[in-house]
C-alpha cells in the first residue's frame, strides 16, 4: 500500500489516502512534474482477478472520451503497486446531498450530466454495473461519472471474472437481476438504467433507496423513477436516452419560461405544503419571485401575486426583501392599472398582506411600496375598511429613513393621498409625511 510521503514513480508524492472503490484505494497525491494535485489509485489487492479487473477499469477508462465520464490522465500497471492517476475531485454527489439543500432543478442538471456519462459508457459497448450518488464525483463543477471497476463490455469481456453466484454491487442501488444465479456477470445496460433510477429517487427526495417511498417522489417524476425501477428488464426504459428524453420533457415542463403558470402552482402548492410545518425554503420563494417576474400582463401578474400564501409576507419582508422589491415595485403599477376592476373585499386582503410585510420589514422601498399599494387600492376601491388600514399604516411610520421613503412615494402618487390625508391630524405625522400633507393642503387651497 502506497504511504503518506511516499514517491511513486519519481513523479507522484502521497498525501493521504481520500477514498477507496471498486478493487483499489485512492490517494490525494502532487504531480511533481508541474506541482498539480490529482488522484492516484492503486490496486489494492493482488490476485490475479482483482489484477485484471484493474488493468480493464483502465482500458475503459482510455477508451472514453466524455466531459462526464473519468480520464486516465497517467498509469502504470506493470510495476509492483498497479495505479492510475485522475483528476482530483472536490467532493462527490453523495456528500454534497447530505450537507446542502438544493432546488429541483439543480438536481435534475446534475442528473442529466449522469445520464450523459452513462450514455457514453454505452456507446462504446460496456455497462458500469456500479452507478450510485458515491461514485458521481465533481471536479471543477462538472458532474463526473467515476468508478469503472465493476464495468463491463457488453458483447464479451475475458476479463469479467465475477462468478455466476457473486453479487458485487451495493444492494440498495442494484436491478432484481442481480440477486440471480449469474446476475452481476449477465448484467446489462438495463441494470445501468435502474441504478439511475434509483438514484434520481435519491437526488428528488434525499432519502437512501433502499426502500422507496413513492409518496416522496414529485408527482412529476413518479412515473419516470417507477418506470426506470420496474422487476423485469424489459419493462424499464431500454435506453439511457429514453430516461434521459423524460425527464427533459418534465424539465422542460417546469421552465418558467415555457410555462410560468403551471410552474408557479406547482411552487405555491410547495411553499403551503412548507407553511404547514411552519417552514418555509429560501429557494422556494426566490423561485416564486422570479417566476412572477414573468409575467407581463399587469392583470395577470396582480392575479398571480395575490397566490402567495399570506405568511409568506413575514418572510419576504425580512430575509428575501432585497429580492422582493423589483416585484413590489412592479406590483404597485399593476395595482393602479388593474385593481378598479377587483371586487371591494380586495383592498383589504391586499392591504392586510402589506401590513404584514411592512411589519417586518427594514427595507425603506418595500415600505414604501407596500405603503403605496394599500393606497391606491382603498382609494380605487372606494373601501373604508381598507382606508383605515392605510392610516394605521401611516400613524405606525417612526422611522426616519422610512418615513422619508414613504413621503417621497406619496409626492408621487398625491393624487391618490390627497383624497385621504385630512383623515389624520398633522400633528400625528411624522415630519417627513407632514411636508406631503402640507403639499395636499396647498393644493386643495388652489382648487377653492
Amino acid at each position: 500500500m502506497f504511504e503518506e510521503s511516499e514517491v511513486i514513480d519519481e513523479r507522484y508524492q502521497i498525501i493521504k489516502e481520500i477514498g477507496e472503490g471498486g478493487f483499489g484505494k485512492v490517494y490525494e497525491a502532487i504531480d511533481l512534474s508541474n506541482n498539480d494535485k490529482i488522484a492516484i489509485k492503486q490496486c489494492n489487492t493482488f490476485t490475479e482477478d482483482n489484477l485484471k479487473r484493474f488493468k480493464r477499469e483502465v482500458r475503459i477508462m482510455k477508451n472514453i472520451h466524455h466531459p462526464n465520464v473519468i480520464k486516465v490522465l497517467d498509469h502504470n500497471l506493470e510495476t509492483a503497486i498497479p495505479y492510475f492517476t485522475m483528476p482530483l475531485a472536490s467532493t462527490s454527489l453523495d456528500k454534497i446531498l447530505n450537507e446542502n439543500y438544493m432546488d429541483i432543478n439543480t438536481l435534475i442538471n446534475y442528473f442529466e450530466k449522469i445520464c450523459s456519462g452513462v450514455a457514453a459508457i454505452h456507446s462504446t459497448g460496456h455497462t458500469h454495473r456500479d452507478i450510485k450518488p458515491h461514485n458521481v464525483l465533481i471536479i471543477e463543477d462538472e458532474v463526473i461519472v467515476s468508478d469503472l471497476g465493476f464495468a463491463k463490455f457488453n458483447n464479451r469481456d475475458t476479463t469479467v471474472l465475477t462468478k455466476t453466484s457473486d453479487t458485487i454491487l451495493t444492494e440498495e442501488y442494484a436491478p432484481p437481476e442481480q440477486f440471480i444465479e449469474g446476475g452481476s456477470r449477465d448484467l446489462d445496460h438495463r441494470g445501468d438504467i435502474f441504478m439511475l433510477g434509483k438514484t434520481l429517487y435519491q437526488l428528488l427526495t434525499n432519502q437512501r433507496p433502499l426502500l422507496m417511498n413513492p409518496g416522496a417522489v414529485p408527482i412529476e417524476y413518479k412515473y419516470i423513477v417507477q418506470k426506470a425501477t420496474q422487476y423485469e428488464p424489459r419493462d424499464r426504459y431500454q435506453s439511457v436516452g429514453a430516461l434521459l428524453d423524460a425527464v427533459l420533457d418534465i424539465k422542460r415542463v417546469n421552465d418558467p419560461e415555457n410555462n410560468p403558470d403551471i410552474v408557479l402552482k406547482s411552487l405555491i402548492s410547495t411553499a403551503e405544503e412548507n407553511l404547514k410545518d411552519n417552514l418555509y425554503q429560501k429557494e422556494n420563494i426566490i423561485r416564486i419571485i422570479n417566476t412572477l417576474n414573468l409575467f407581463e400582463n399587469p392583470s395577470e401578474k396582480l392575479s398571480n401575486f395575490n397566490m402567495i400564501p399570506t405568511q409568506l409576507f413575514h418572510v419576504l419582508g425580512s430575509d428575501i426583501s432585497n429580492e422582493f422589491e423589483p416585484l413590489l415595485k412592479e406590483t404597485l403599477t399593476s395595482v393602479k392599472e388593474t385593481v378598479s376592476g377587483k371586487p371591494w373585499s380586495y383592498a383589504e386582503e391586499i392591504g392586510n398582506k402589506m401590513r404584514i410585510l411592512i411589519n417586518s420589514s427594514t427595507s425603506p422601498l418595500v415600505c414604501r411600496d407596500a405603503t403605496l399599494i394599500v393606497l391606491v387600492s382603498a382609494v380605487e376601491l372606494n373601501r373604508f375598511a381598507a382606508m383605515d388600514q392605510f392610516d394605521s399604516i401611516i400613524l405606525s411610520v417612526k422611522n426616519d429613513e422610512v418615513a422619508f421613503a414613504i413621503a417621497e412615494g406619496l409626492r408621487e402618487e398625491i393624487s391618490y393621498y390627497k383624497k385621504l390625508y385630512n383623515r389624520i391630524p398633522r400633528t400625528n405625522l411624522h415630519p417627513a409625511i407632514r411636508n406631503i400633507y402640507d403639499l395636499c393642503l396647498e393644493r386643495e387651497s388652489s382648487y377653492t
